[in-house]
This record gives C-alpha cells, sequence and structure tokens, in this order.
C-alpha cells in the first residue's frame, strides 16, 4: 500500500475512533484489540497501532499492558502536583519527602494512567506563610489542568483558593483538611514502653521544634507532660529548635553532647528525627558510649534507610510508600466527588528492635 493510502487510512480510522469514543463508549471501557480493528478496516495492523497512537497522544486513551485500550476519564487527565520547599528534596539530608514524592509519582501512576505529576517547589522564604505565594498553582496555564495537589506543607488561603477552582488538596500535615500525615507520637507510645521494657529508670528526648513554630511552648509542655507521665524518674527531655530545613546531624551531634555532659545521664533516650539520629550515634561513637550498654536508644526511621552505625538501631519504622498510597485513595475520592470516610488519616510506626534492645 503506498505511503500517502497507509497516511490515510490511519487518520480515517483514528477518526472513527474519536467518534466512537464520544458517542458510544464510556470511561474505563475496552476499545476492540488491534487484530479486530484490522479485519473491521481492512487494513494491516501496524495502520491500526498508528491510528490508536494519534488518540493515545489526544489522551483520549491509555494503553495499558495486558488488558489494552482503555477509554480516558477526560476529567482524570491532566496533573497533579507536588508542593515541598526546594530545600527539602536533598535526598541525603532529608530522605522522607524524597522517598513519599517517589512513591506518590508510582501511586498515582498506577491508579490513573493518564495523570502526570510534577513538583511544584516555589521559591525560598523566611516564613512558612509565605512560601504558597510563591507557588504557581494559580497561573492560568496550569490551573485548568490541575487535578489535585498534594502538599507538605500548609497552604492557608492558597488552598481555599484551589478548593474554589475544584482542585482537592491532600496534605501530609495535620493542617490540611484533607490530610494523610505520620503519627510521631506512635514513636514517643512505642519508645516509652520499649525502654521500660528494657529496665530504664530515666529517659530524655531529643526533638526539633522549628523556630517560628506557633505553638512551640505548646509542644513542649506536651511532651513535658507526657515524660512526667510515663513514670520515669523525671527526667526532662533535651530541646533543640533549629530553623525548618536546617534539622541535620550537626544538631543532633551538639544536642547530644549538652544531653550527655549534663548532671542527669538518662538511661534511655528517644530521638524523634533520623537525620538528627545520624549525629547523635556520631557523638556517641565519638564520646566512647556503647549501645546499649551505656545507652538504651529509640529512633525515628523510614522504611528501607539505614541508619550508620556498627549495630542495627532500635527504631520505629514509618512507611513512606503506604503514606503516598492512602493519599492517592484519599485523593481519587475526592476527584470523583465523595467525601472520604476520614478527614485525616494518621499512620503509625512500627517497632524494629536492634542491637539497642
Amino acid at each position: 500500500m503506498p505511503a500517502q493510502t497507509r497516511i490515510r487510512a490511519y487518520e480515517r480510522i483514528a477518526a472513527d475512533l474519536r467518534k466512537l469514543i464520544r458517542d458510544e463508549l464510556k470511561p474505563g471501557s475496552l476499545l476492540p484489540g488491534e487484530h479486530a480493528l484490522a479485519a473491521r478496516y481492512a487494513v494491516h495492523r501496524m495502520t491500526v497501532r498508528q491510528a490508536l497512537d494519534v488518540v493515545a497522544r489526544e489522551g483520549l486513551i491509555h494503553r495499558q499492558q495486558g488488558r489494552g485500550s482503555v477509554v480516558a476519564d477526560p476529567a482524570a487527565m491532566g496533573e497533579c502536583a507536588i508542593v515541598v520547599r526546594p530545600q527539602l528534596l536533598d535526598q541525603d539530608r532529608y530522605p522522607f519527602y524524597s522517598l513519599v514524592s517517589t512513591a506518590l509519582v508510582e501511586a498515582v501512576g498506577a491508579a490513573n494512567p493518564g495523570l502526570t505529576v510534577r513538583q511544584h517547589v516555589g521559591k525560598r522564604t523566611d516564613t512558612g506563610r509565605d512560601f504558597p505565594k510563591t507557588l504557581d498553582l494559580l497561573d492560568p496555564r496550569i490551573l485548568p489542568h490541575l487535578r489535585g495537589v498534594y502538599t507538605f506543607h500548609p497552604l492557608y488561603e492558597l488552598e481555599d483558593r484551589l478548593l474554589a477552582a475544584h482542585v482537592p488538596v491532600v496534605g501530609f500535615t495535620e493542617t490540611e483538611r484533607y490530610s494523610v500525615y505520620v503519627a510521631k507520637a506512635t514513636l514517643f507510645e512505642e519508645g516509652v514502653a520499649h525502654l521500660k521494657r528494657v529496665g530504664c529508670r530515666t529517659i530524655g528526648v531529643i526533638r526539633a521544634i522549628p523556630v517560628g513554630c506557633e505553638r512551640k511552648e505548646d509542644v513542649q509542655s506536651e511532651w513535658i507532660s507526657r515524660l512526667r507521665n510515663s513514670s520515669f524518674a523525671g527526667r526532662h527531655p533535651e530541646w533543640v529548635e533549629p530553623y525548618m530545613g536546617e534539622i541535620a546531624e550537626r544538631t543532633g551531634y551538639e544536642a547530644f553532647m549538652r544531653l550527655w555532659r549534663g548532671a542527669a545521664r538518662p538511661e534511655g533516650l528517644i530521638v524523634t528525627d533520623d537525620i538528627m539520629c545520624r549525629g547523635v550515634l556520631r557523638a556517641a561513637l565519638h564520646l566512647g558510649i556503647e549501645l546499649p550498654r551505656d545507652l538504651r536508644l529509640v529512633t525515628y526511621s523510614n522504611r528501607g534507610i539505614e541508619l550508620p552505625y556498627h549495630k542495627p538501631v532500635t527504631r520505629v519504622e514509618f512507611d513512606p510508600g503506604e503514606l503516598a498510597r492512602r493519599a492517592v485513595k484519599m485523593m481519587g475520592q475526592l476527584q470523583a466527588g465523595k467525601k472520604p470516610a476520614r478527614r485525616c488519616i494518621r499512620l503509625g510506626g512500627q517497632l524494629v528492635l536492634g542491637e539497642t534492645a
């Protein structure tokens, strides 16, 4: 068949497929297979494949291996945004954000192949309230194509404007209307229970409270009350207050040095951040502290990330993949106009015993 005839054939088939999709088929329906279409139009299978490629590029169908060509839902075509501060994209310093972002891309792709995912990082600002103002989500070139926003940060009035444009928002903090977040309280509960089981009589906590935190005093009081109610012998926590984005190994190192040089050294220690814990472990090695002989330690950990120490560390592991899957499921309900059964989902962690047990 001459090349010009082939071009006319696949364009004609593509036009028929557009009409079929528009007038007869519902989203999620399967198109006839390549062999069936080739027989219907009396053309070679490659000509049919060219026509399918055309309508796929137009977003009318998506190809699923093992199923065939599936009619796309126009409402499900477009872009999902991930909002994250640029400094948190450093995988070595802040693995949580890159782990969840990667898992989000995979989960969105599995749930809806018609959606693409793009990170929106904004610009550096001094305060959290200024950060959303630097985002481009309301740009008229972007907003019409947005089908959902996943955010690691409070969006304040920007969230209201997105919702008014019928763009659902799912956050990873407690402050969003709909959210899936890590329940750090699990770390304290599991850590305290474990340290009691292994016979610790005093306890310390190294917890980062970002400078500028509006509830800093409330958070301090809450954790001090938890310690006093946990029936330990009254060791108050060591408080660390770095700026957001500067919670680093150095922070944990310096905090532990202050803690260990104090008059009352705790027998058990909970470190609420895995990056700070790297510094704590480095300080322990520097001081010649042997875990668990000299100190029992429990820390936060992301599943799949190893903590650098010559022995396994006891930790409460949280699963970034599960966090992403739950968020994508919640987003799917919101995109379908359904109200999720739970507005906020708290995901706990699992105690994994290391050599500190």
